[in-house]
């Protein structure tokens, strides 16, 4: 018998980079939830997917999409809707060192968070997810509430966004999640989380970390030292990085 995870919330954005937010009823499929990250901002002449560690300031900005329209919220208490509609050109952008084709949005957001962040950008739609590794990333509670007391903060399980976990699940152990590589689990959740109630996933190898968790999800400010704490106590990968939840994906 498959053993089983709960989870106690899910979130994303749907523009990279920008505020991850928790989410209701999230549906799951081979390719991640469905609009996580599904937008993104590129530089059209390095032909780059932006990265949110270069450009904390996105965190600050929330987003949403409802019947195929694209609301933006800026810090200042501006706001902005407009439809994804596709010009028809195809970029193909480096994305950490791999190919993601995206379709630029035509409309005023690009000049819009071209003024915003102060260099040239596109509003574009990705034909995949554009996340680091695989689809989906879980975190333990546990893990969390460890992460905590290392860094003397209190309440830090509802600082989850940071990490910009798909699902945080209920654990009792602090990192055991890293454990669970090439296991599969079923999901279960209190009802308004998932879409589905059958949902069972893959557990891949553990995430690496960059200086984006050091920044606070809501200010997009530099407030912690999260990463130098990581690194103290937990291992690191061949690439010096402390690990923090897994990745997985759908089976």
């Amino acid at each position: 018998m498959t053993e089983t995870l709960h989870v106690v919330s899910a979130g994303f954005s749907h523009l990279k980079g920008t505020s991850h937010q928790p989410r209701h009823l999230v549906e799951l499929t081979d390719k991640g939830v469905i609009g996580d990250r599904e937008l993104c901002l590129v530089d059209p002449v390095q032909k780059r997917v932006l990265r949110t560690v270069q450009n904390p300031a996105l965190l600050k900005v929330i987003t949403e999409v409802a019947d195929n329209r694209l609301t933006v919220a800026f810090p200042d208490g501006k706001s902005y809707t407009t439809p994804l509609v596709e010009t028809g050109e195809v970029i193909v952008c480096d994305y950490w060192g791999r190919n993601e084709s995206v379709h630029p949005i035509a409309g005023q957001l690009s000049e819009i968070f071209t003024y915003y962040l102060g260099r040239p950008v596109l509003l574009a739609r990705a034909e995949r997810n554009v996340v680091y590794g695989r689809p989906l990333t879980i975190i333990g509670t546990a893990s969390l509430k460890e992460l905590g007391q290392r860094l003397g903060a209190e309440n830090f399980e509802q600082q989850y966004a940071r990490f910009r976990a798909s699902l945080v699940v209920e654990t009792s152990e602090p990192f055991i999640e890293e454990t669970w590589q090439g296991c599969s689990f079923d999901l279960t959740a209190k009802r308004g989380i998932l879409a589905q109630d059958n949902y069972s996933v893959n557990i891949a190898n553990p995430v690496p970390r960059c200086a984006v968790i050091d920044y606070n999800p809501a200010t997009g400010e530099k407030d912690a030292r999260i990463l130098k704490t990581l690194a103290s106590f937990r291992p690191l990968n061949d690439k010096g990085e402390p690990c923090f939840g897994v990745f997985a994906s759908l089976r």
